[in-house]
């Protein structure tokens, strides 16, 4: 069993890429990773594998991980003339699938932290079998 306690591997907050011949470089911002968050969260019903599958989720997640952020991004990037090969397409979608995954999975092991923290608690609020005394 593992520690949930045990910093795991997060994934890079960059990701160099080449379009139209150029290089540039991504970054998984606070602000980005929000928008994929509300995109594809559990609420939502977009489960993230459409990143890779669903062209219209597939678009938000290029379009988005893509556009000019400060110094990151690809500026003016148009999603229908803009060369860029299908390898690019897949890696930009697994790097967004990724730091996804990694966010709801670290929350959930931060929940399952608190709970296991506060067990004794949790346990004392609940209803005993025999009744409590009046």
């Amino acid at each position: 069993m593992s520690d949930t306690n045990t910093p795991k591997p997060t994934p890079n907050r960059k990701l160099s890429i080449m379009i139209d011949e150029k290089p540039y470089e991504l970054f998984m911002s606070w602000g980005l990773l929000d928008e994929f968050l509300n995109h594809f969260g559990p609420t939502t019903g977009n489960g993230i594998e459409n990143a890779l599958f669903d062209g219209e989720h597939r678009q938000f997640v290029v379009e988005k991980a893509l556009s000019a952020n400060g110094k990151y991004g690809v500026p003016n990037f148009d999603y229908k003339t803009s060369e860029i090969d299908v390898d690019t397409i897949v890696e930009v979608s697994q790097w967004v699938m990724a730091h996804v995954l990694d966010f709801f999975l670290r929350s959930g092991e931060a929940a399952q932290n608190v709970v296991t923290e506060n067990k004794s608690r949790i346990t004392s609020l609940e209803p005993s079998a025999t009744g409590s005394p009046a």
